[in-house]
């Protein structure tokens, strides 16, 4: 899909900038479970938590008066755009496959990794680090009366 390119008034960006810092002030976290909802010509419009993040780019691209656009993800990913993806080497990345953590397949000679399956992995990836950041948390907090 192409950019989106047509003239924004100062009036739009206006509006789009004090809807960034509405959605901003809600503080919305990841262990949020909160929804949002809006209301548009009294219909009232629930919004999923996911969708905040997005919402706030395109509408802050507005504020700015800049261009967007929406690619469509592919159903798979090369290695290096999935290493790049996790924010992991491609080296790394390789390691995780050959151990069967990610499930891949070959075409020719090139490793190829369904897109569900590494936005999948990088979920369960920090769910497991938010798990373990609350055990942490609470140890430290029983520690605290600790004297050493």
């Amino acid at each position: 899909m192409p950019a989106i390119a047509y003239q924004i008034s100062e009036k739009e960006k206006k509006t789009a900038l004090t809807s960034v810092e509405a959605l901003e002030s809600l503080h919305l976290d990841s262990s949020s479970k909160k929804n949002v909802e809006v209301t548009i010509d009294d219909k009232d419009i629930i919004l999923p938590k996911m969708a905040i993040p997005i919402l706030q780019e395109i509408l802050t691209r507005i504020a700015k008066g800049e261009s967007f656009s929406f690619d469509r993800p592919s159903e798979e990913m090369t290695t290096q755009k999935a290493a790049e993806f996790l924010n992991i080497s491609r080296p790394f990345f390789i390691k995780l496959l050959e151990q069967k953590k990610i499930p891949y397949h070959k075409t020719g000679n090139r490793r190829k990794v369904l897109t569900s399956d590494i936005v999948n992995y990088k979920e369960k990836i920090r769910a497991f680090r938010e798990k373990n950041l609350k055990k942490m948390t609470a140890l430290a907090q029983e520690m605290e009366g600790v004297k050493y």
